[in-house]
């Protein structure tokens, strides 16, 4: 996470690991609401759209992440 890239490889690429998975939830979740980072490595996604319409944005947004995609150096999200 991003506590082991601060601590191994500085808090420059820390910085570079928030910004790509911000990237990656804006392009997931930006069509249906807004997307905020509330501190450190925490985001919260406020959708307007109904909990079936939530369903799918999530199930997407897991097949997504679960394909990891080097970011920085030999770190994988």
């Amino acid at each position: 996470g991003l506590k082991k890239v601060n601590d191994s490889i500085g808090h420059a690429a820390g910085d570079e690991l928030i910004k790509n998975a911000a990237e990656i939830m804006v392009d997931a979740y930006s069509k249906y609401g807004n997307i905020y980072r509330t501190g450190g490595d925490e985001f919260i996604a406020i959708l307007f759209c109904n909990a079936e319409k939530v369903k799918e944005i999530l199930e997407d947004f897991d097949k997504t992440i679960a394909n990891p995609v080097d970011v920085i150096e030999d770190y994988r999200i």
